[in-house]
């Protein structure tokens, strides 16, 4: 038989000693990806360890679809991390040297401000919401991860129409990275969605069936 594990009372729900474990691991990573911000590549060491031992400590839960939820965690992580990383390099000019203002003719920014900000606050903060809760088996967290899915995609897709024929030489690279990040945006919310698909579709449509029976 399996020992019972003791149960931790956190934000009024119960948590054994193993998922309390995988939560502060989730958040020494996230919190090690935003460090690097200040502290460099050092700082990547214990994300990436943290980030194995949580992968370790997940597998020997009874947490459903394992490998969709690590696999969102990180690929979210990343984008959050990324995304807030990128959009602090915009505000503080520390890509002016590789970013013009020029490519901002005919759009309604004279400087990289609101999209530096856009790009920490709400894809960055999206993104990292989403890796700090997809291990909740709730409904709103795989919803979250859609979401943040989206909000990446549709970020690449309003600078590609915006930019990308501004570039001149600059837009081969420019457009790859746009595209990598356009897919790992797509990535998330096909995983979020292939998620509710599975844990949450038939609680919806037997609520339907029920209503539409009463």
């Amino acid at each position: 038989m399996k020992q019972q594990q003791r149960k931790w009372r956190i934000f009024k729900q119960g948590r054994t000693t193993l998922e309390l474990s995988i939560s502060i691991l989730v958040f020494v990573a996230l919190l090690s990806g935003v460090a690097g911000i200040w502290i460099g590549l050092m700082a990547n060491i214990p994300m990436l360890i943290a980030l194995v031992v949580a992968s370790i400590l997940v597998w020997r839960t009874t947490l459903k679809h394992k490998v969709t939820r690590i696999a969102l965690f990180v690929i979210a992580a990343f984008i959050g991390v990324s995304a807030i990383q990128g959009g602090i390099a915009l505000l503080q000019g520390a890509l002016d040297q590789w970013v013009q203002l020029s490519w901002l003719a005919g759009t309604p920014f004279s400087d990289y401000t609101v999209p530096g900000l856009v790009l920490v606050i709400v894809v960055g903060g999206t993104g990292l919401l989403a890796a700090a809760t997809v291990f909740i088996q709730r409904e709103w967290a795989v919803l979250v991860s859609g979401l943040a899915g989206l909000l990446m995609a549709g970020y690449e897709v309003v600078e590609i129409i915006s930019i990308d024929s501004k570039l001149g030489n600059a837009l081969p690279t420019a457009l790859g990275l746009q595209l990598v990040y356009f897919v790992l945006g797509l990535v998330v919310f096909g995983l979020a969605g292939s998620l509710w698909m599975r844990e949450y579709r038939r609680q919806h449509f037997h609520h339907l069936r029920h209503v539409s029976h009463a």
